[in-house]
């Protein structure tokens, strides 16, 4: 369904510091990674979610490699997590039954009804991103139904991440596509097996695990301002510019102390990539494969390049071919 990519958006605000900084030849700057058995792979940072001017690798570059990595395929999980009632706030649940209306949990006091309005449009726009991610037809009175339903689990939650995760889904130009819908799509046609190292039941005990209160700050300091919209340009460029001391810059919400900076770190980026990564050695000792790996866990001190650096793999910049530009033969990129 379109809104477990909900869960994913929360992941473009997980944070690196520091970097692993590198010019990247032109093209669409990647990352060849050379286990210690000598198998060589490409990784490519991803946002898990559209994004206007991001630059989109040719289509064509999944074809003869052995499998496509992502950060999550929710269509081949067996169970995917799946909030219902139970993640609701008794309070919000008891408000709704009194008035009808749109139930608050606490933690959502303070929200505006313009705030609210903002993550209703967001919710709307990101309902129709998804339908055309995944080639449905875009139906508008389905998607409001849709975006008001999950705008009250958002609301009434009993923490606030799926309000940070409606806040950050930035309605973008019909059209703009995801990296890791574009490479999916492209493996599909390609018949190239396509594998997932996280999954959404992971991502959320993540979030789950994360105080409350660093949860709000972040959603009323950052992803409710236009803070965030701008954060998310400055990815974009990072991306397209193959910087990793940039991106890791950019991956850092405003209005976070040192001490709430370092242990948000510690829980989405140190313990994610520490979860994944035996995952993921699997299939860098393999070879061949192209991995898209969440853009905020590349560098920086728990970030995924300095940890195969440290542990004994080689890590270069290079480009992919773009989108609409020639294809040169594999042997020339890979």
């Amino acid at each position: 369904m379109a809104w477990r990519g909900l869960l994913a958006i929360g992941t473009a605000l997980e944070l690196a510091c520091g970097g692993l900084a590198a010019a990247a030849p032109a093209g669409v700057p990647a990352w060849e990674v050379t286990a210690p058995s000598g198998a060589t792979s490409i990784v490519l940072g991803g946002l898990q979610r559209p994004a206007a001017g991001l630059l989109m690798p040719a289509p064509a570059v999944v074809q003869g490699k052995s499998r496509l990595v992502l950060m999550l395929d929710t269509s081949a999980e067996a169970e995917p997590f799946e909030p219902g009632p139970a993640f609701v706030d008794p309070a919000a649940m008891a408000e709704t039954g009194r008035t009808g209306g749109l139930g608050r949990a606490p933690w959502a006091s303070k929200l505006t009804d313009a705030q609210i309005d903002q993550m209703r449009t967001n919710a709307r726009c990101f309902m129709r991103q998804a339908a055309e991610e995944e080639g449905e037809p875009v139906d508008p009175a389905l998607d409001a139904s849709d975006a008001e339903y999950w705008l009250r689990i958002a609301v009434g939650g009993r923490d606030p991440y799926f309000a940070l995760a409606l806040a950050a889904a930035h309605c973008m130009p019909p059209g703009t596509r995801s990296r890791e819908s574009v490479l999916r799509e492209a493996a599909a046609a390609a018949d190239v097996p396509v594998v997932a190292v996280d999954s959404t039941t992971q991502l959320y005990a993540r979030y789950w695990s994360t105080p409350v209160a660093l949860l709000r700050t972040l959603l009323y300091q950052n992803a409710l301002t236009p803070l965030a919209r701008q954060d998310l340009q400055r990815l974009v460029d990072a991306l397209n510019a193959g910087d990793l001391d940039a991106l890791a810059q950019a991956s850092k919400p405003s209005g976070l102390s040192a001490s709430e900076q370092k242990r948000f770190d510690r829980l989405m980026v140190f313990d994610a990539v520490d979860a994944i990564l035996p995952k993921l050695e699997v299939h860098l000792g393999q070879g061949n494969a192209l991995v898209v790996f969440d853009a905020g866990k590349l560098s920086g001190e728990f970030g995924l390049l300095p940890k195969l650096t440290q542990a004994g793999y080689t890590v270069k910049p290079i480009a992919l071919p773009a989108d609409g530009a020639p294809v040169p033969p594999a042997a020339r990129w890979a």
